[in-house]
């Protein structure tokens, strides 16, 4: 009895695959027979309907001096992998507490002091009004690089003091790269542009 049931499950299960095989073999047809007619359709010319259509240039590339977009790019691009790490960081590890972030924050705000101050402010060339004048701008400016610097140093001392134990190296190292990225991102802003194209 026993052997006559497993000849009957031998057949099932063969019918069964020669059941699957034959579904496979139609849905194979049926895809063959539209590839045919697709690559039909691009020969005949499908492929014609996009030759008409213009994309015009990007602005930013069309002057004759790229060097201020690719400054600009790259500065926005280590601004970003700084705070893609510490929140990659604080998302994956519970190390990292809120008063951390402060670093990050300062440092984004030197950023902006420091970037929003011309060299034409700094030598006094343009500037006329206010009560301070260029030396106004040159204390804000200064200003800005003290935030800065103190942002690297403070994410330095946080990483060395906190995150020294074995295990927890990855969140205090995010929170250094952070800091240290944005401020790199600020001074590849500053100076590396080229303010002659403002007027």
């Amino acid at each position: 009895m026993s052997t006559r049931l497993n000849d009957k499950s031998a057949d099932l299960f063969y019918a069964n695959h020669l059941l699957i095989v034959q579904k496979i073999n139609k849905y194979l047809s049926i895809l063959s027979f539209y590839l045919y007619h697709f690559s039909k359709a691009i020969n005949m010319g499908l492929s014609s309907c996009f030759e008409n259509i213009n994309i015009p240039p990007c602005i930013w590339f069309e002057t004759g001096n790229r060097k201020n977009a690719y400054v600009s790019m790259l500065a926005g691009f280590l601004f970003f992998s700084g705070w893609w790490a510490i929140i990659d960081a604080g998302s994956t590890t519970s190390y990292i507490k809120a008063g951390y972030h402060m670093c990050g924050v300062v440092g984004t705000l030197s950023l902006i002091m420091v970037n929003s101050v011309s060299n034409a402010q700094m030598r006094g060339d343009i500037y006329e009004g206010g009560c301070l004048g260029p030396r106004g701008t040159r204390i804000w400016l200064f200003l800005g690089f003290v935030m800065g610097f103190a942002a690297v140093i403070a994410s330095c001392w946080i990483l060395f003091a906190n995150f020294m134990e074995e295990g927890h190296h990855r969140a205090g190292v995010s929170l250094f790269l952070q800091n240290a990225l944005i401020f790199v991102s600020s001074i590849i802003y500053k100076f590396g542009r080229s303010e002659d194209l403002w007027g």
